[in-house]
């Protein structure tokens, strides 16, 4: 498979299922990889239902080979970026803004993991 191969998207209401299955697998791969304990990630616990409202409120980006995604991203408005703030360096930064980007559930598929499809996700 080529990377023309794959479509980029948005992810729709209709792919929450597939996405909520590509996430979780990412993150049981990436759980094991560093030690974190069971039940400390949120996205393995995450319903069809939640994710569908994730992607119906904000911009779920999905590189799919036909309708299986391969590689995903979410990007979220933050109107209270200082509830992201962990430090006293991060909380001078975030005092400037009233809003912010989060980035969060990205996951790419362990058979195409480092071929570049997250920097692609990342880029676009």
């Amino acid at each position: 498979m080529t990377d023309k191969e794959l479509e980029l998207r948005l992810a729709t209401a209709e792919d929450a299922g597939p996405v909520r299955d590509l996430v979780r697998s990412a993150m049981l791969h990436y759980r094991e990889e560093s030690g974190i304990v069971n039940d400390t990630l949120e996205s393995l616990t995450e319903s069809i239902e939640s994710v569908r409202h994730r992607i119906e409120q904000s911009n779920c980006l999905c590189l799919f080979d036909g309708d299986t995604p391969l590689g995903t991203i979410t990007i979220s408005q933050c109107k209270t970026p200082m509830k992201y703030s962990f430090s006293r360096k991060t909380s001078n930064f975030l005092a400037k803004y009233t809003s912010c980007g989060y980035i969060s559930r990205f996951a790419v598929a362990d058979s195409v993991r480092k071929t570049g499809l997250g920097s692609r996700l990342m880029d676009e």
